[in-house]
C-alpha cells in the first residue's frame, strides 16, 4: 500500500512509519504512478491541497468541493441552504 501524508510537521515529530500499518512504503511522490492507496492530510490547512491531489491523481476521498465547504465559512454556511 502505498500512502501520501501531506505534512507541515518536522519530520522528527512524526510517528514511526509503523503507524501506517503493515506493508505501507514510506516514500517520495515524483508522479502519480508514486501513489495508489490513499493521502492523508495532516492538518486542516492540508485539506484542500489534498483534495486537489486526490482529483488529479484519481484516489479516492475527500474532493475539492467538499474540502471547500469544510474550510471556507462562508461556502460551509450556504451548503445547508442548498
Amino acid at each position: 500500500m502505498k500512502v501520501l501524508v501531506l505534512n507541515d510537521y518536522r519530520l522528527s515529530t512524526l510517528p514511526d512509519p509503523e503507524w501506517l500499518g503493515p506493508g505501507a512504503e514510506v516514500g517520495l511522490v515524483t508522479d502519480a504512478s508514486c501513489l495508489d492507496a490513499g493521502l492523508i492530510a495532516m492538518s486542516e490547512l492540508d485539506l484542500l491541497r489534498a483534495a486537489r491531489v486526490r482529483e488529479r491523481v484519481g484516489v479516492a476521498g475527500q474532493d475539492v468541493a467538499g474540502a471547500t465547504a469544510f474550510t471556507d465559512k462562508v461556502v460551509m454556511k450556504r451548503a445547508p441552504r442548498a
